[in-house]
């Protein structure tokens, strides 16, 4: 399947279930997961691989189909920013289907958040209260397009806030900005990762750091696909997205990663920060 994401958002997840047990991806370099990929598929066993297209879209394949009546269990991960609408509302848009090769029953949406939410259509309802709601409804595919979901501006919402950098030495940060483009669009977060903490509001969630981070090497991938691919490719292993030059694949077994010389570490730590800042130390 063929999938658009919103504005800003990444794949930073891929699981599978194999023999009702899930088994998560690897990253690494987009020729090296599809080759892991095309490696286990002649062998008539269970991948999965996700990549993505020239055009921005998410690729999603898996092999072999199992036969008819059975059920295959895949799962992605994706982390999204909400966009600014205006002074007062936040907007959420969810990922959608271009085009498959199977048939897509309707879409049940299933959301909680610390604030009421709302969408376009009345085919959704509010439950919950005192911080933790549950927003849900069920929609057809095609209604993904035009479904906007809206919540009003939290209290704590900053022009510029920062959290710890993940995958990175003690005393790193991630700055995030929203800057506005002087268009009639809406203003965007823009990330920059720092040396010294910075004078900003910050944030100390550990979930926050993790989204945030990986929104930051999101950016950085894209900016350095073309001029700096080794270092892209780094980046896109370690911080676990799927980019330009980055995907993800499950293989069956560990021995599997280990023959196709992948790797599913969440650990790894670059000394790096970005090549635009003087400050800067090359990936280690």
């Amino acid at each position: 399947m063929n999938l658009t994401l919103p504005k800003g958002s990444v794949v930073s997840r891929a699981t599978l279930w194999i023999n009702g047990r899930s088994e998560d991806a690897a990253f690494n370099a987009t020729n090296a997961v599809r080759r892991g990929y095309d490696w286990i598929t002649v062998q008539h066993r269970d991948p999965l691989l996700v990549t993505q297209s020239p055009d921005g879209h998410i690729v999603v394949q898996m092999s072999p189909v199992p036969a008819s009546g059975e059920e295959v269990r895949i799962q992605l991960g994706i982390t999204a920013p909400m966009s600014v609408k205006n002074s007062n509302t936040l907007r959420l848009q969810l990922p959608q289907v271009n085009d498959s090769n199977f048939t897509i029953s309707k879409q049940d949406v299933h959301l909680q958040s610390p604030m009421p939410l709302y969408a376009n259509s009345v085919k959704f309802k509010n439950t919950g209260s005192s911080g933790h709601f549950i927003f849900k409804g069920n929609v057809e595919p095609s209604e993904l397009a035009d479904l906007q979901i809206q919540s009003g501006k939290p209290k704590s919402l900053h022009a510029q806030f920062a959290t710890r950098a993940t995958h990175s030495d003690s005393g790193s940060y991630i700055v995030a900005s929203l800057r506005d483009n002087g268009s009639n669009s809406e203003p965007e977060l823009s990330y920059e990762k720092v040396l010294s903490k910075p004078d900003c509001t910050f944030i100390s969630s550990e979930q926050a750091a993790h989204r945030v981070s990986t929104l930051w090497a999101a950016q950085e991938i894209k900016r350095l696909a073309k001029s700096d691919r080794s270092s892209a490719v780094s980046l896109g292993t370690a911080y676990r997205v799927v980019s330009d030059v980055t995907g993800a694949v499950v293989l069956e077994t560990e021995r599997d990663y280990k023959a196709t010389n992948l790797h599913r570490d969440r650990y790894q730590t670059l000394a790096y920060a970005s090549a635009e800042n003087p400050s800067s130390a090359p990936i280690a």
